[in-house]
């Protein structure tokens, strides 16, 4: 099936402190960006730690996500659809980068957000926006037959869309400490869908999906720095 290839804003940014006058903001490209605010980052958040009963609620949730970070909800749900999603997920790839918050230099500022998770998200026009709805809510499902007051929650998220996808970060409460050790041993032990950037965990999708060398990791990082750092130094 053929998709369109450009039809909403795929350089959309957020960044993490979101607060930050947008004309202080250096634009991470030449191109047109559009920078989301501290609303659509709340809006994100709230809608992401939603629990999906049934599929259709899933799926549901999922729409909500590609038109909060695209704003483009004409254009954006009619490719919503079963079969562009099932497409997407046979062509995306992700990356999550498991950290401590005080790794990326904001835990002061983020205390109640101890664990960050660097995500990557790779897939061609016009799959990123399902895709990174799908990074979000595959991770979230590992929530999945947890008892409420042991699930994990979203606390704040950033992100910029790309050419080849979408990458950024999302930082969680303590409750996802379990999970987080638990997948550090699953790394370790080198399960299946899982990789070591040199001593973090990092999480793969589709499991499949061959290990990586230490620069991939290492170029994720460097090319989501400025959602975190340049932000915090121009807030302070």
């Amino acid at each position: 099936m053929a998709y369109p290839q450009r039809v909403w804003p795929i350089f959309d940014v957020l960044y993490l402190f979101s607060g930050v006058a947008q004309a202080r903001r250096s634009s991470p490209s030449a191109r047109a960006t559009r920078v989301a605010t501290s609303s659509t980052q709340r809006d994100l958040v709230k809608t992401s730690n939603r629990t999906a009963v049934n599929e259709a609620q899933w799926h549901a949730i999922g729409d909500r996500i590609c038109v909060l970070s695209t704003g483009a909800p004409r254009i954006v749900r009619p490719f919503y659809n079963t079969a562009f999603y099932s497409e997407m997920q046979a062509r995306v790839e992700i990356s999550y980068i498991w950290l401590e918050t005080y790794q990326i230099g904001v835990f002061a500022r983020k205390p109640f957000a101890p664990y960050t998770v660097v995500f990557d998200v790779r897939c061609e026009p016009p799959f990123q926006p399902a895709g990174f709805a799908f990074a979000i809510q595959n991770f979230m499902d590992q929530n999945d037959g947890l008892p409420v007051d042991e699930r994990f929650r979203l606390v704040s998220l950033a992100y910029a869309f790309h050419d080849n996808g979408v990458r950024g970060v999302l930082l969680f409460g303590k409750r996802l400490r379990h999970i987080y050790y638990e997948i550090r041993q699953q790394c370790t032990r080198g399960d299946r869908g899982t990789d070591l950037f040199e001593v973090e965990a990092v999480t793969r999708y589709p499991t499949y999906a061959g290990r990586r060398g230490w620069h991939f990791y290492d170029d994720i990082l460097a090319k989501i720095a400025y959602l975190i750092k340049a932000d915090a130094e121009q807030e302070g």
